[in-house]
């Protein structure tokens, strides 16, 4: 899953797509020049980190030695700057970023499976996003990382006024999960398949089975 925090910014992003001539120019400038806002996909900044000793001291033994098992260059999250567009109020009241984190070791195990013998029908999805007490508690300590990355004097100099998603209201470790639970939505970064018939594997998907 993914789930952002919003910033509004003193540079150019895709929320200014949102004005009509500014749009016509972008596309204008794409297809006929090849070149233009609109050949970035909306963000190209990607990190991945394993948080510090500090946010993990804030974790249980239990989710600390979850997050130990793997290896020692496994991520614990990724975070993206995104300059997708965002449009508070539905028309153009500036430009923002995103801040889009998302879990690298979640432990909450979804589920996929037919829902009939006709290919045509939808399949069964249970993503169980976020039933996992780790994976909660650990999104809500790299919630608070990616924050005080925006605190940084870098990000403070292109940031105009406070956070504007979720905003100063949103503290306490139970607000910010609140926050998380309701406003998460899935990620698109695909990283392996799933069985689709129930055979002992000795390895997952990824690695070619």
């Amino acid at each position: 899953m993914f789930v952002s925090l919003v910033y509004q910014v003193a540079t150019v992003t895709e929320s200014s797509l949102s004005i009509p001539e500014n749009n016509d120019k972008a596309n204008s400038d794409f297809n006929e020049k090849h070149q233009g806002i609109l050949t970035n996909t909306g963000a190209d900044h990607f990190g991945w980190e394993k948080l510090p000793s500090s946010y993990l001291d804030k974790l249980d033994n239990s989710t600390r030695a979850y997050l130990a098992s793997f290896p020692s260059d496994w991520p614990d999250y990724e975070l993206v700057i995104g300059d997708l567009p965002f449009t508070p109020s539905g028309s153009y009241s500036g430009d923002y970023i995103q801040g889009i984190i998302m879990l690298q070791s979640p432990e909450s195990r979804g589920s996929i499976s037919i829902s009939s013998n006709n290919t045509s029908d939808p399949p069964l999805i249970d993503t169980k996003t976020l039933t996992s007490a780790k994976d909660r508690a650990i999104l809500v300590q790299a919630f608070h990382r990616v924050r005080e990355f925006f605190e940084t004097k870098s990000m403070k100099s292109v940031i105009i006024g406070n956070e504007v998603v979720p905003g100063n209201g949103t503290e306490t470790d139970e607000q910010i999960l609140s926050y998380l639970e309701q406003n998460g939505g899935p990620g698109f970064h695909a990283a392996c398949t799933c069985k689709n018939f129930v055979v002992a594997f000795s390895c997952n998907m990824a690695d070619g089975c």
